[in-house]
């Protein structure tokens, strides 16, 4: 039996790394947005900071601050800027976490939407945190 374990991590330390799912967004010149809890997270931590994507939930059907993991000055418009939504539709079993219905009513209607994987980017003019609920 210790001869098979050892077989078979053999054979995964032998794999050429898989490269992370989202590391096709900070290809993408992708630098400020934002995106669900899972995104942005997952986003800013493997890109090391590189691309960083603000946490934003539905709230009375439009987008606003994830507070409580987040820290208050990212969302500060005079500070800082967004100019993009990451959307995932999900999956089955898996509704994704921003919707991209709350994005448009929030922000209007983006100027271009273009698809990352199995992202969709939708990208304004403006800093979007200017027009954040609070």
């Amino acid at each position: 039996m210790l001869l098979g374990y050892l077989a078979g991590l053999a054979f995964q330390i032998s794999q050429p790394p898989v490269p992370a799912q989202n590391q096709q967004l900070a290809a993408r010149h992708l630098r400020t947005g934002l995106s669900g809890y899972w995104e942005s997270n997952v986003v800013t931590l493997t890109s090391g900071d590189r691309v960083r994507i603000r946490a934003v939930a539905p709230s009375g059907g439009r987008l606003a601050p994830r507070l409580r993991v987040s820290d208050a000055q990212w969302y500060d418009a005079a500070r800082n800027t967004a100019n993009r939504v990451v959307h995932f539709p999900g999956v089955a079993g898996y509704p994704g976490f921003t919707p991209q219905q709350a994005a448009l009513v929030t922000f209007g209607p983006p100027g271009r939407a273009y698809h990352v994987g199995g992202y969709t980017i939708l990208a304004w003019n403006k800093n979007l945190l200017a027009d954040l609920a609070r």
